[in-house]
This record gives structure tokens, sequence and C-alpha cells, in this order.
């Protein structure tokens, strides 16, 4: 199972010896840390939100999920608290841009991101954030695909992992095993 432009795939890749991001190659289990180092490289096309460690509706006691946000024609950031991870995800639909320096950890759950390397025709990079920090995936490929193939493929990707993780996790999603974010979150300094 997976993308079909990953001919390869390395677990626990050794960073600091050989090519970094070969074309064509999933990296598994890394850091969050090292997705940082990418994510403001490359032009988010899609991203989705995964169902895996919190159900929608399940509360937070001690751990709130902040978000900063700027209304529109507001010249200062308001804090926002939320219990719930539909919460979030609802005021992110109903407020699409204003964030700054954006953590998609606030979530707290996973977030698959499709991308295009910047000023790379042809080049795609997939980011896989996995709430265990450091479990997460990343990879980069070339194709001539279209850019609409390349996100067909991504999506039906994104339902199959989706399906999946509802069966291991046996979460209590009402059939919502991923939900789609919109692209105005990726703004300023972005970190997983």
């Amino acid at each position: 199972m997976g993308m079909k432009y990953f001919t390869d795939g390395v677990d626990y890749p050794n960073i600091l010896g050989g090519d970094i991001l070969p074309d064509g190659t999933l990296w598994s289990y890394v850091s969050s840390t090292f997705l940082n180092g990418f994510i403001n490289y490359a032009q988010p096309i899609k991203c989705y939100l995964m169902n895996r460690y919190r159900d929608w509706n399940e509360e937070r006691e001690n751990d709130d999920l902040k978000l900063q946000h700027r209304p529109p024609m507001e010249n200062k950031w308001v804090d926002h608290v939320f219990k719930t991870k539909e919460e979030v995800y609802q005021f992110v639909l109903k407020n699409p841009t204003g964030y700054i320096h954006s953590r998609l950890d606030v979530f707290n759950d996973d977030i698959l991101v499709l991308g295009k390397v910047k000023d790379t025709p042809n080049k795609y990079i997939f980011f896989w954030f996995d709430r265990d920090v450091s479990d997460c995936c990343i990879g980069v490929f070339t194709t001539e695909d279209t850019e609409e193939n390349v996100v067909n493929e991504f999506r039906s990707y994104v339902q199959e992992i989706g399906a999946e993780l509802q069966r291991d996790y046996l979460r209590k999603t009402d059939g919502c095993s991923a939900a789609e974010l919109p692209l105005g979150i990726f703004q300023g300094w972005v970190k997983f």
C-alpha cells in the first residue's frame, strides 16, 4: 500500500550520510523536526487532518488546543482555546486565513500534506506528520503526471490510510477518517 510514486522506502534512515531525500524514496520513522526543515520550502497543494489519536469530539482536559489568529481588518492577535479537534477544525474552516507561524500540531493528530517543490517543475514532496513525533514520513518524487492526477493519487492514498486507521484504532468517527484542511493555514513559518 502506498502512493505509486514511491518505488523505494527506508525505515529509520541515516540522515547524516548519503543522499538527502532521494527521488522516489519514502523515508519513514523520521523526526517531526526533520519535516520542519522542508515544509517551509514547499508549496502545499493538499492537506488532510486524520482521525487517528483523537476522536473529533473527544475533550481534552489539561492539554488545551491553542491557536493564534488575527481576524481580518484587526491589528492584534487573538488567542483561541479549544477543547476538541472538531472545534479547532471548524474554526479553521470558518477562518481559512489570518494565521502566522502556524503550528500544525494544534490538531493533536496526524497531518498529511502534498506539496510542490518550489522552483522545480514536476517535483513533489509528501509529508506525514505523526503526533508521535518520531514516527513521521517524508518523500520527494518527480513525475510527468498532471498535478490533477498527482492530487487524485494523494487523495486515494489518504482515503486508504483513513480506512486502515479506522480499523486499527476503532475510532467512532461517524464515517470521517480524514478531513481536508484549507491551505491558508500554511502562513508564516510553519511548524509540525
